[in-house]
């Protein structure tokens, strides 16, 4: 996209308003859509889950369930309820801020709301499979907050662990190396014999 900016004769400045017009809710970027190909047709869909949101499909895959959540560090923070917070320095360790008590209250509200909205998402996630739905990935950290908490939680409960069939992975075989097809190998050396 930025080669063809530049290639009209754009410059940079206007290269980064127009970015930044795409990016901002209702741009450009925001309003990509799941390419939804034929309902029957037997291909791969690699989707976000939001784009994935409303659609079912026989199997899915919900990869780096071990992924962190992200969080905000600004020294800065605002909640519509809470207000403006501010964190301060340390006296102690200048380079380090601290949290004030308004900045804590905000931050707190913020974490809970980004938690009910991570566990609506994964909701989607592991609706979207008419007949199997996999997750895979190790957390990273061991208290940090990610969706693999949740798949936790439902095996440690006596009443829900069979829900899930845990598989290690270092326990499955490994992947064999399939052969080419034909159609694959003839189009490599039609390739081959042109460069």
């Amino acid at each position: 996209k930025a080669r063809e900016f530049e290639a009209r004769g754009g410059d940079l400045r206007a290269f980064a308003n127009w970015l930044r017009r795409a990016a901002a809710p209702g741009g450009e970027a925001q309003a990509a859509q799941a390419q939804v190909a034929d309902e029957g047709g037997d291909v791969v869909r690699v989707m976000t889950v939001h784009q994935a949101k409303g659609l079912e499909f026989p199997v899915v895959f919900v990869p780096a369930c071990g992924g962190l959540e992200r969080y905000d560090y600004a020294p800065i923070v605002y909640d519509a309820n809470e207000g403006l917070g501010l964190k301060l320095r340390d006296e102690r360790l200048p380079q380090q801020r601290v949290h004030s008590t308004a900045s804590r209250r905000v931050t707190d509200a913020r974490i809970e709301r980004q938690a009910a909205e991570s566990l609506r998402v994964f909701y989607v996630a592991a609706t979207r499979a008419r007949d199997l739905v996999v997750f895979s990935g190790e957390p990273m950290r061991a208290h940090q907050a990610c969706w693999r908490k949740h798949l936790d939680a439902v095996v440690a409960d006596e009443r829900t662990r069979p829900l899930l069939r845990v598989v290690d992975g270092d326990a499955l075989p490994p992947v064999a190396a399939l052969e080419p097809r034909a159609e694959a190998a003839a189009d490599a050396a039609a390739v081959e014999s042109v460069a």
